[in-house]
């Protein structure tokens, strides 16, 4: 079988799923809500345009690998208990950074629209 019909064929499934699956299943890829980056579908994608399906499959077991992680450490696993202990702190770390932004781009837009502001690591809510 020719390898351009199976990157073709995955594609075109990861497409189909995004668009038809995904936005109706009520949750989303957990290292894309952990990091605040795009979604293992997203990823994957990008490896199969990249580096085609047969090459890129090391890459893509290790993004739903990341996944995994994140999604331990959403659900509280400590990271000791996950099964890659160096990746999930690195991911915690991430997500600190990411948290950080947010919250200083709260902070900032508050500023600029000259409201009062009360910045949480999850909520922004501001009032006139």
């Amino acid at each position: 079988m020719n390898h351009h019909f199976l990157d073709q064929l995955m594609l075109w499934l990861l497409a189909f799923y995004q668009k038809f699956v995904s936005p109706y299943k009520g949750f989303k890829c957990a290292y894309g809500v952990w990091t605040g980056q795009s979604t293992c579908s997203a990823e994957a994608k990008k490896i199969l345009k990249q580096d085609g399906l047969i090459a890129g499959w090391p890459k893509i077991q290790a993004q739903l690998q990341h996944c995994k992680v994140a999604y331990q450490l959403i659900q509280g696993v400590p990271v000791l208990a996950t099964a890659n202990t160096t990746y999930a702190a690195a991911l915690l770390k991430a997500r600190e950074a990411h948290l950080e932004s947010e919250k200083n781009a709260c902070e900032n837009l508050a500023t600029f629209l000259g409201l009062e502001c009360v910045c949480d690591v999850m909520v922004c809510s501001c009032m006139k």
